[in-house]
């Protein structure tokens, strides 16, 4: 196939359910959701950290760093509809002042 060639496809013939569509949420709600949920997250074993980051698609996530890849078990995927990306980060050491 000849990308030249390629048109995409006519909105007018895809529908108008709109129902489908995915809202990205937006860096504060990621925020707020982050800040109710903190201290719940921050007690689970393992968890040592937590910030915001983007997911694979782009959309603004929770990040949680852990310890070691076991800790990554029965962490959420998402909490009140904000995707959660994980990422083992090994031990972290505050620096003195």
């Amino acid at each position: 196939m000849n990308s030249a060639n390629f048109l995409p496809p006519d909105p007018s013939v895809l529908g108008d359910n709109m129902s489908t569509q995915v809202v990205a949420p937006d860096t504060t709600q990621v925020d707020v959701v982050l800040a109710a949920h903190h201290d719940a997250l921050m007690n689970r074993p393992g968890v040592v950290m937590l910030g915001t980051t983007l997911d694979m698609h782009g959309l603004p996530a929770i990040l949680i760093g852990v310890k070691a890849k076991r800790d990554l078990t029965g962490l959420p995927n998402q909490l009140d509809n904000i995707p959660i990306v994980t990422q083992v980060i090994g031990d972290v050491k505050a620096l003195p002042d």
